[in-house]
Parts: C-alpha cells; structure tokens; sequence
C-alpha cells in the first residue's frame, strides 16, 4: 500500500509503499530522521460517487452515481 509520511525535524511530506499493516515510522529521505506516517483517507469508492449536484448545489440531497 502507498503511505504518506512527515518528518519530524525537516517537515518533509513523502510517499512509500509498504505492506500492509506496516510499522508507523520511516526515514527521511532528505535528512534520514524519523518521519511518521500520516492518516490519510482510504483511496477508493466502492464503484459511487457524488453527483457533481450533489457536490455543488447546496440543500440538495445526495445522490449517487455509479462511475466503473
């Protein structure tokens, strides 16, 4: 899976792919410190998602459309 990781000292965002279930820790790759992993929210939408309507229009209720 693809994580997405902070750095401690430098600030600096990165991605990495690691197995699941990974530890919550990486190496910098610019000043090789500790960088922790970032929640982030799942990547994936189960085949729906928001009508632009829906998205935009305020008051409106939701509705979904298939996008697969």
């Amino acid at each position: 899976m693809l994580y997405q990781y902070k750095c401690r000292i430098c600030g600096c965002e990165f991605d990495d792919f690691q197995p699941m279930g990974a530890r919550d820790f990486d190496t910098c790759p610019k000043c090789s410190c500790v960088a922790e992993k970032k929640l982030t929210p799942p990547n994936f939408s189960f085949g729906f998602t928001l009508s632009e309507e829906s998205r935009f229009v305020p008051y409106k209720k939701d509705e979904l459309v298939r996008n697969v």
